[in-house]
């Protein structure tokens, strides 16, 4: 009997090929499923991971990105957020640098199948500048009121000697005081904000002349007026005479919180709030940020405390609202508010600054003045 060894070799090769394929096919096609949905071999572990991922979003173009000190890459001159997938869930070192400013860096901890998201990337210049506001800049400091001060007083009405709101331009001997017992109020357009002698908060609705009480909340009063800050939300604060904090809210609820703050200033939406005491700034929440699921509304957390530095001003940076201007003794700083895997926080200037304000109006610019002049820094 013959046999044809050729033929049968190519049998045999044909079959081993085609099953040699078709294993190609599958381990392949798996592992590209696998990066597609967020895995990746660990040759080190020999195992199948999870990756995660991290998403970057500045004002600022041309910006290059390194991860543990490697070269990841560099967005264009039209893009202003970059995507970086595939990255093994444990701490990385996260750099990003751009010519002529200062590196902004992070420790950020990946998480399996999550992107983590920094949405506020603020690249500040490496030699501060400073230069001189314009007339019309400093117009605007001076005439407008900014969301950091209480709203100014209506010269129409006041308290008179025996602690009656009464209105200041009617000098008919029949008016009538508006309230009685009266120790702080402040006018919202047809609505007049007081608090009485003995603790009660009430609005008085000038369209109507009408008085409602709202609550007796725990005011700390003394000789001292109480302050009233309104929220471009529409939410009133209220610091007491001894800087007690309270809120109320849209619903006419009022909000206790717990310590005592100097100064207190909303964002330009009103949804964060920050309290400034002597060493510490803390930012309170008053809605979710949908882009950080960590800040529910009512989350309260520290900034920054100075063991030293008496803090003696602090305020938004309305550019984003995602970094807070502060003057110490020490100078000027800008400080972000996310403080996962470490704050970035700048240090603007150095010599004595006398006063430090920033207003929605003019959101990019933070103004210094030094004696009687005032400077700028832009971003």
């Amino acid at each position: 009997m013959r046999y044809d060894v050729c033929a049968t070799m190519s049998r045999t090769t044909r079959k081993l090929t085609f099953y040699g394929l078709i294993f190609l096919f599958l381990t392949a096609g798996s592992f590209l499923i696998a990066t597609s949905t967020g895995y990746r071999l660990s040759i080190r572990e020999w195992s199948i991971q999870k990756t995660g991922g991290i998403f970057i979003k500045s004002s600022a173009s041309n910006i290059s990105l390194f991860l543990d000190n490697k070269f990841m890459k560099e967005t264009g001159f039209f893009s202003r957020g970059a995507l970086l997938t595939d990255l093994s869930p444990e701490t990385h070192l996260l750099r990003i640098e751009k010519q002529g400013y200062s590196p902004w860096t992070k420790i950020v901890s990946i998480q399996p199948k999550i992107v983590t998201e920094f949405r506020d990337v603020l690249f500040v210049p490496r030699f501060i500048n400073l230069a001189t506001s314009t007339p019309e800049e400093i117009a605007v400091i001076q005439a407008l009121p900014s969301l950091q001060t209480p709203q100014k007083q209506n010269p129409a009405f006041k308290i008179d000697r025996t602690h009656q709101l009464v209105n200041a331009q009617d000098k008919t001997k029949s008016a009538k005081p508006l309230a009685s017992n009266v120790h702080s109020f402040q006018t919202f357009d047809d609505v007049i904000l007081f608090i009485d002698r003995n603790g009660f908060l009430a609005r008085f609705d000038r369209s109507d002349n009408t008085t409602q009480t709202l609550g007796h909340p725990g005011f700390f009063l003394n000789e001292k007026s109480a302050r009233f800050i309104l929220s471009p939300a529409g939410e009133v604060a209220i610091l007491d005479s001894m800087g007690g904090l309270f809120i109320l809210n849209a619903s006419d609820a009022i909000e206790t919180f717990p310590g005592n703050a100097r100064e207190i200033a909303f964002d330009s939406q009103g949804k964060k709030m920050l309290i400034l005491d002597e060493k510490e700034i803390e930012i309170l929440q008053r809605a979710d940020n949908l882009n950080q699921p960590f800040q529910k509304k009512g989350t309260r957390e520290s900034l920054l405390k100075l063991a030293d530095s008496h803090i003696k001003a602090a305020q938004w940076f309305y550019g984003d609202d995602a970094h807070v201007a502060l003057l110490t003794k020490d100078g000027v700083f800008l400080t972000e508010l996310d403080g996962r895997g470490g704050r970035n926080t700048a240090d603007l200037y150095q010599e004595k600054i006398d006063e430090l304000v920033t207003m929605p109006q003019i959101p990019q610019v933070i103004f210094l003045r030094k004696e009687k002049t005032w400077y700028k820094i832009e971003f």
